[in-house]
C-alpha cells in the first residue's frame, strides 16, 4: 500500500472518531406541547427528551389580560418523558411558557436580595430549551 494511500485511511478513522466523540458529548434538549380536551377539561401535555439527568421543567400560565399566573415546576429523567398538566379555565385563551431549566435553587443558595426566590423558595437557572403558545380550545 501507499504511504499517502495508508495515511488518507489513519485519517479518515481519526476523523470518524473525533466526530463519534463530539457527537456523544453533544448535549441535545427538545420540547414539545399538545392541548388535548377529554371529559375533565384541557390538558397541556409536554413532551421532552433530555439526555442529562436532574433536569427541571417550568411551566408559567397566564390569564388572557395576563393579570394572573400559575408556575409549576416538574422533574425530569433522562429520555424521554410527557407531563400532563390540568388547564385552569380561567387560563384559557391565555397563554403559556414552559421551559428545561439544569438546576433548581433552594431558597438557601439564592442570594437574600433575590426576592422572587425567597418568595417562592427557589429559582431555576441554565435554561436550555423554550416554548411560548397560546392556549386555545381545540
Amino acid at each position: 500500500m501507499k504511504k499517502h494511500t495508508m495515511f488518507s485511511i489513519v485519517l479518515l478513522f481519526a476523523l470518524i472518531l473525533i466526530k463519534g466523540a463530539a457527537f456523544a458529548e453533544d448535549r441535545s434538549y427538545s420540547l414539545g406541547y399538545e392541548i388535548a380536551k377529554d371529559f375533565s377539561g384541557l390538558k397541556l401535555r409536554i413532551s421532552s427528551n433530555a439526555i442529562a439527568p436532574g433536569l427541571w421543567l417550568g411551566i408559567t400560565f397566564y390569564t388572557p389580560n395576563a393579570t394572573e399566573t400559575e408556575t409549576q415546576v416538574y422533574p425530569i429523567k433522562s429520555g424521554k418523558s410527557l407531563t400532563e398538566i390540568p388547564v385552569n379555565p380561567k387560563f384559557i385563551n391565555g397563554t403559556f411558557e414552559a421551559a428545561v431549566w439544569t438546576k433548581k435553587l433552594s431558597k438557601d443558595e439564592c442570594l437574600k436580595t433575590d426576592d422572587l426566590c425567597q418568595k417562592n423558595g427557589y429559582r431555576l437557572t441554565g435554561m436550555t430549551a423554550y416554548i411560548w403558545r397560546y392556549i386555545v380550545n381545540p
